[in-house]
């Protein structure tokens, strides 16, 4: 499909042209998310205004749903310049007046962008009581700059330099080798074993998917992918959990021979 080369998104007045942002010494940050931009963004073309965006937040979804907040869709919006500064419902992260979020109609509740993708599938496993939601490198290249560290429940070292597990409800980390997601698992949806890899990226679309949920995926996200297929299947962590047999009974005992060591 063509890319379309100018259109209008709500967050900006101006409309936005279609570049490439190929220099990684040049730091451009994309106006929603946050992060630097390498590859195609949406930029204005007015000569004093600087606004930019990566592609893939350009089409962000307006509304979305996540596990524990079920009742209510959460919007993307603007956050009111009247109102006072207000903190991602996810993380520390706090969000000013202006910035991109998804936020609940109905409730004190907003996301950030990146924070809102992260919390669209949950992990369950027997040695927490509650969903665990995946946090991977783009939040560690988003709150660096902040200074803000936090340490694994399991091992008590620091989660600053690798992706984790969050407990919403109990406000806990777990690195990804503390939960203990096996190397290797067999699903009843793929012939072949599914091997755990710290990030993918099949070509250079713009959008890479979850051949399981058929959702995006962020590509350097830890996943699942098949090394024997010539499709390259890949598919997040917690959809290809969900489907394998005994993967509670798995994930307990791989945990407790973890904390045996």
């Amino acid at each position: 499909m063509d890319r379309v080369t100018a259109l209008h998104h709500f967050t900006h007045h101006h409309k936005l042209a279609l570049a490439n942002c190929n220099d990684p010494e040049y730091k451009t940050e994309c106006r929603i998310c946050k992060l630097q931009i390498l590859g195609p963004a949406y930029f204005c073309p007015e000569r004093t205004c600087l606004y930019i965006l990566h592609e893939s937040c350009l089409w962000l979804p307006q509304k979305i749903q996540v596990p524990f907040h079920l009742n209510h869709m959460l919007v993307s919006r603007l956050l009111p310049s009247l109102d006072p500064r207000q903190r991602c419902y996810a993380y520390t992260l706090c969000l000013d007046s202006g910035e991109f979020a998804y936020s609940c109609e109905h409730c004190d509740f907003i996301l950030h962008a990146i924070c809102a993708n992260s919390l669209k599938r949950s992990l369950k496993c027997e040695f927490h009581l509650n969903n665990l939601y995946y946090f991977g490198r783009n939040h560690k290249s988003l709150f660096d700059p902040l200074y803000i560290n936090f340490y694994c429940d399991v091992c008590h070292r620091s989660c600053e330099r690798e992706p984790f597990y969050r407990c919403l409800e109990c406000d806990i980390y777990f690195h990804l080798k503390c939960v203990f997601i096996p190397n290797i698992v067999k699903s009843k949806y793929h012939i072949h074993p599914l091997i755990l890899k710290d990030s993918f990226i099949e070509d250079d679309s713009v959008k890479h998917y979850c051949d399981f949920c058929e959702e995006e995926r962020i590509p350097n996200d830890d996943i699942y992918y098949c090394e024997e297929c010539t499709s390259q299947t890949t598919a997040h962590i917690e959809c290809v959990l969900a489907e394998v047999e005994n993967n509670i009974e798995i994930g307990k005992n791989n945990h407790e021979e973890r904390l045996q060591k």
